[in-house]
């Protein structure tokens, strides 16, 4: 099963595909170094939509833009929101896998789409991986 918010997604890809259009019209009109650029930079933009995490019977594999990581499911504590640094050095909550030894681990795709973020909201791809955390703990505990 693979999760991710839908809406964000392909709102990301139409933004990167309007910049490769863009570019590939400047270089059909002779502005070539512009038009790399935009092609360049509106592919980076759509190969950032592809963010999702995939859920096996072992664990999930969350999937950024240039890696993945596997979590196995005895590793996994919860799937919430906890405050955490951007590169910027802001603090926001942010949806996270908060794993054993106490790290935690972003999740890809799982911020919703808002003009007006609300802090509190829940979000649909964080309560599905609690859901499926809750019910993959539930069968190992009544398979022992």
């Amino acid at each position: 099963m693979i999760l991710f918010d839908r809406t964000r997604a392909v709102g990301v890809a139409v933004i990167g595909l309007a910049f490769v259009c863009v570019g590939l019209f400047a270089v059909v009109q002779g502005h070539v170094p512009f038009g790399l650029l935009a092609v360049v930079f509106g592919g980076g933009v759509v190969a950032s939509s592809f963010r999702h995490v995939l859920v096996t019977q072992e664990g999930v594999r969350l999937r950024y833009v240039w890696r993945s990581v596997f979590v196995p499911w005895e590793e996994v504590v919860a799937f919430d929101r906890r405050t955490t640094p951007n590169w910027f050095g802001e603090r926001l909550k942010l949806p996270v896998v908060i794993l054993t030894n106490g790290s935690h681990r972003l999740i890809p795709g799982a911020n919703q789409a808002a003009w007006l973020p609300k802090p509190h909201a829940r979000l649909r791809v964080v309560d599905a991986l609690e859901a499926l955390r809750r019910e993959h703990q539930q069968r190992g505990r009544s398979a022992t």
